[in-house]
């Protein structure tokens, strides 16, 4: 089930990143292919994140952070496991 307000503060923290309106980026948008993401942009939204939601994600996981819902659902695993969900 996707998670519209994760996905609507993760747009805010990757608009903060990229400088555009965090009502431009689509939550399905690959990062790589529609914004021109390397994987030193995805480190900066990983660390937002991690920030922002104070929890510590895998490195493993980077690899599957490819667009807003995919980072919405990633949290929200772990949100879930914190039981703050």
């Amino acid at each position: 089930m996707r998670d519209k307000k994760l996905e609507t503060e993760i747009a805010e923290l990757l608009g903060k990143i990229l400088q555009i309106p965090a009502e431009e980026i689509d939550a399905e948008a690959s990062f790589s292919d529609t914004y021109a993401m390397d994987s030193l942009r995805v480190l900066e939204i990983l660390a937002e994140v991690e920030n922002y939601y104070h929890i510590t994600i895998d490195p493993d996981k980077l690899m599957e952070m490819t667009s807003v819902s995919a980072v919405a659902e990633i949290v929200s695993e772990y949100l879930k496991d914190r039981g703050t969900e």
